[in-house]
């Protein structure tokens, strides 16, 4: 880093922690401690509080808890990006918490339209086309209805199914997730 010029973003499992509030359940190494906060404070890089977990690494056992994961980054990258923050999510088949660097979200306009390989092995989906498309085309009227406005009539119709299917996706995984959730942070 010192001999090129640059803005950085390191991220990851550093595998060590800055001090002893980091860990619990195990040994603080304080000279691997000071060697990490060398390191830090010599390359100019920011260490970022993670906001939802105090720490980000829990043993199967969940005797001990530490700090490893983190976004260290450059102070030219804080000017740039004012909002910037860290969050842990929720930890779900690993040992270690994900851990979600964002800013404030900007506004690109609609998303395009998807469709997804998925749905179509989806209860329903085909019946919705089907049906669909069966009443667009029985519309007898003077000027019968373009392909292109079909498609555009049945996206609607998709979107609007696909949201209602993933509302009832959501709600089941999101009490599973409240219940693991509640758990992780009884840990923390």
């Amino acid at each position: 880093m010192h001999r090129h010029n640059g803005s950085y973003i390191m991220f990851g499992d550093m595998n060590a922690i800055r001090n002893e509030q980091e860990r619990v359940g195990s040994i603080f190494n304080n000279i691997e401690a000071d060697h990490f906060n060398s390191f830090i404070n010599a390359t100019g890089l920011v260490d970022l509080p993670i906001e939802g977990r105090c720490f980000t690494y829990i043993n199967k056992a969940g005797t001990k808890l530490s700090k490893l994961d983190r976004f260290l980054i450059s102070e030219d990258v804080l000017d740039l990006l004012l909002d910037i923050r860290i969050t842990a999510l929720d930890r779900i088949w690993s040992d270690h918490n994900l851990i979600l660097l964002h800013v404030d979200k900007i506004d690109f306009g609609p998303s395009p339209f998807k469709l997804y390989n998925s749905w179509l092995l989806r209860d329903g989906f085909d019946d919705l086309i089907k049906s669909e498309w069966d009443l667009l085309d029985s519309n007898k009227t003077e000027f019968p209805i373009k392909c292109h406005e079909k498609f555009c009539i049945l996206k609607a119709k998709i979107w609007h199914w696909n949201n209602n299917n993933k509302t009832m996706g959501r709600n089941r995984k999101a009490v599973v997730l409240e219940e693991i959730t509640s758990i992780e942070k009884k840990l923390d």
